[in-house]
Parts: C-alpha cells; sequence; structure tokens
C-alpha cells in the first residue's frame, strides 16, 4: 500500500471511530493540528496574513466551499463577486450600492 493510500486509510478509519464529528473537525482532531485555514487566493495574491483572507475550517461542514467577494472599505458591504477584477475596481467605475463608497477589498466569504 502507498503512503498516500496508508493515510487516507487511517483517517477513514479515524471517521468511522468519530461519526459526530463535521469533516473539518475530524480532519483537524486526526492531524494533530490545532487549526486549519483556507483560503481562495492564490498565494502570490495574498497581500496580508489578515483573517480576511482566511478561514478557519473547524466551523464548515463537510464539502463546504468558501469564496470570497469584494467588500466596501466605508459601509462593510460584500458588494463584487471574483468576476469583477481589482482593474475594474481601481477606475472608479463601480461603487458601493450600499453607500456609493469606492474602495474595495477582499474578504472570505462561506
Amino acid at each position: 500500500m502507498s503512503k498516500s493510500k496508508s493515510t487516507l486509510a487511517s483517517f477513514e478509519r479515524y471517521c468511522v471511530r468519530h461519526p459526530h464529528e463535521r469533516f473539518w473537525q475530524a480532519l483537524r482532531n486526526w492531524s494533530g493540528y490545532g487549526f486549519i485555514y483556507a483560503s481562495n487566493i492564490p498565494p502570490g495574491e495574498l497581500h496580508t496574513e489578515s483573517e480576511a483572507e482566511f478561514i478557519n475550517t473547524f466551523s464548515l461542514e463537510g464539502g463546504g466551499k468558501a469564496g470570497w467577494s469584494w467588500q466596501c472599505n466605508q459601509c462593510g458591504s460584500n458588494e463584487f463577486s471574483p468576476a469583477v477584477s481589482e482593474d475594474d475596481l481601481k477606475d472608479d467605475a463601480m461603487s458601493c450600492t450600499n453607500c456609493g463608497g469606492t474602495e474595495f477589498h477582499k474578504v472570505m466569504i462561506w
């Protein structure tokens, strides 16, 4: 058995023995890591290591997917999906529908 298969088999056995744990909770407990964070922002595009760019997977349900949105700097409203590029936002052509603000930053949503 390859190392990958034996590692997966070990995790599967853990899940069978702990059916009350959610997927991410089980992965954290099985792996021995206190925290497992996720981000949909590629490492090369991370601007800071703020909580806005990472989510703690502990409270995610199995198969849950995180995403991100553009959030207004002025009022905190989540306004635009990842389909809107940073360049689109830089030319002030787009504004917050809530307050009219024109400055945004990326935030994780789930």
